[in-house]
């Protein structure tokens, strides 16, 4: 998304804030706890909804949890914790649920709760504990499935190892036996736990803890049967000095990302990634100016770390810094070579724009990265309705962004709403089209291409439309009856035309000058003579015509089909 959120730190009453693209604003009231919030975490529900988990100090620093519902902060759960609240934590699952977990200190048990609505808040996994000793430095998440997991620090597995467990939905199963990189003489507990979940859903845990020195960042990644060491065990902290407060993110190439505080930078936050092989700086060894703690790392779509941390060098607030590893492209401009096109019909659609480290633009129906509709700078389409299309780059780091789309409008030919008017003689179509031809008893009548036609005889009359995207479609008849006849049609019914079928010439027998007019069936003159009795049909294609016969007055008299053999 375009806006990120920031949480104040864990000094003085809860604040969230959103970045609106240019500067930092608060979410609903700043301060909107009413004492200090101490462990506090957010997490964004549906719409505008945004929970805030922490520490209560105006409630011997119990567990609570307040809720933004677009307009105001309120309280939706207090005393969720028995004794003092450690590690509280909040998240939202895709059915959008809100899980709370903390350490509770007057038991030291791991406690995970849902809200049940109506500032209710029942256990996951019933009044079974998760664990049965003391436990701390709690880290709760979701995988890739929507199943819950929690890792934390189990006391009980001396000198206080790693355990994480899952919900199966009746009950807490472990994942893996408890673990840690290194153990022996001088191992010491393991502290500040991140946890994050890979692109085939393999849990990453990153935690510090001492073995014959001061405590140091090791990452392991369960394999499906057993954890196993993310590089070497206790590469954080530069010239042996101790690393605390890890996180740890995963890209969706599957790069485990981690940060965390290194004394040996004089306590400045630094970030690195894993290669495969081993964990090397981004951006260089420090990411903050001085002194940090609490940090925060987050990864776009392309891998590019957002991270947050307390920055004792700005004033005791948090600072929230990105670093671009890879560029996205920018939004293409987006054309279509018809802007209406009828069913049946294709179209050509094009992309122009920076690609940046993308490759490719990728087209998509139903949503940004929905059905694929081709690949490319220009793609052919030939959609059976009205259809938007999506279009982001893609390939080389890039992986996910934002869209641009563009409707391409599909019409029914046998839907235009032609109809047809009348005045006195003279017959309307709609002036929405683009081509016109008249049709008199189902037969193009020549040269009859405008919008209107005035009638001279009677019969049934048609008119068939085009549009400019060329969808076309053919009126309803229109029978005329009150056109009264020439004479001399009355006159001289006796007229004969021969032969039929024509070879060379065709002849015409009657008692007064005529004129002719030959048409094609697509409604082409090839032929016309003027006061003539026989016209010649040499070099014509052979097959069937249409020999209108005139007054020398021009008006028409009859129409006979001729067949050219």
């Amino acid at each position: 998304n375009d806006e990120g959120f920031g949480v104040a730190p864990n000094i003085g009453n809860g604040s969230v804030m959103k970045f609106d693209c240019s500067t930092w604003q608060p979410v609903g009231k700043p301060g909107f706890t009413k004492e200090l919030a101490h462990h506090s975490s957010f997490a964004l529900g549906e719409g505008d909804t945004v929970y805030f988990a922490y520490a209560d100090g105006s409630a011997m620093s119990t567990g609570a949890v307040m809720m933004y519902d677009g307009t105001q902060w309120k309280s939706i759960g207090a005393n969720l914790t028995n004794g003092n609240c450690q590690y509280s934590s909040i998240l939202v699952n895709r059915k959008g649920k809100a899980f709370f977990s903390a350490i509770d200190g007057g038991s030291g048990q791991v406690v995970v709760k849902q809200y049940e609505g109506n500032n209710t808040w029942s256990d996951v996994g019933g009044s079974n504990p998760i664990n049965s000793g003391p436990a701390g430095f709690t880290f709760m998440e979701f995988d890739h499935n929507d199943v819950l997991h929690i890792a934390y620090c189990d006391y009980t597995a001396a000198p206080g190892m790693v355990r994480v467990k899952k919900f199966d939905g009746s009950g807490w199963t472990n994942v893996g036996n408890p673990f840690l990189s290194v153990t022996g003489l001088g191992a010491g507990g393991a502290m500040y736990i991140g946890m994050a979940f890979g692109p085939n859903n393999e849990i990453y845990v990153a935690y510090s803890h001492t073995f014959q020195g001061p405590p140091k960042t090791s990452v392991q990644r369960f394999d499906g049967t057993n954890w196993v060491v993310v590089g070497t065990p206790q590469f954080g902290g530069s010239n042996g000095a101790p690393s605390l407060y890890n996180r740890i993110a995963v890209d969706k190439q599957g790069t485990p990302f981690l940060i965390f505080q290194d004394n040996g930078t004089g306590l400045k936050a630094s970030v690195l990634k894993f290669d495969g092989t081993q964990w090397s700086y981004v951006g260089g060894q420090s990411v903050s100016d001085g002194t940090s703690a609490h940090t925060s790392i987050a990864l776009d779509g392309n891998g590019n770390p957002y991270v947050l941390f307390f920055d004792e060098v700005n004033g005791l607030q948090n600072t929230v810094k990105r670093f671009t590893i890879c560029n996205a492209p920018a939004l293409p401009e987006l054309s279509s070579a018809e802007e209406v096109i009828c069913i049946g019909d294709s179209v050509s659609l094009s992309a122009t724009g920076v690609l940046n480290d993308a490759t490719e633009w990728v087209w998509y129906t139903d949503g940004c990265g929905g059905t694929e509709a081709g690949r490319g700078d220009n793609v052919i389409v030939s959609p059976t309705k009205t259809t938007t299309y999506f279009v982001r780059g893609t390939g080389g780091c890039v992986h996910t962004g934002n869209c641009k789309e563009i409707t391409v409008d599909v019409r029914n030919s046998r839907d235009l709403g032609v109809f047809i008017s009348v005045e006195g003689f003279i017959l309307s179509a709609s002036d929405i089209f683009h081509t016109y031809q008249w049709l008199y008893n189902n037969s193009p009548i020549p040269g009859a291409t405008g919008r209107t036609y005035e009638v001279s005889e009677n019969g049934d009359y048609r008119v068939v439309v085009s549009t400019a995207a060329g969808c076309i479609d053919t009126s309803d008849v229109y029978t005329v009856t009150n056109v009264s006849v020439d004479e001399w049609l009355t006159g001289n019914r006796d007229i004969r035309i021969y032969p039929n079928p024509v070879k060379d010439r065709i002849f015409v027998d009657c008692s007064f000058p005529l004129s002719m007019s030959l048409y094609s069936l697509e409604g082409r003159l090839v032929r016309y003579m003027e006061k003539a009795d026989c016209m010649s049909v040499a070099g014509l294609a052979k097959g069937m015509y249409l020999l209108y016969l005139y007054d020398l007055d021009g008006k028409p008299g009859r129409i006979e089909k001729v067949i050219v053999d």
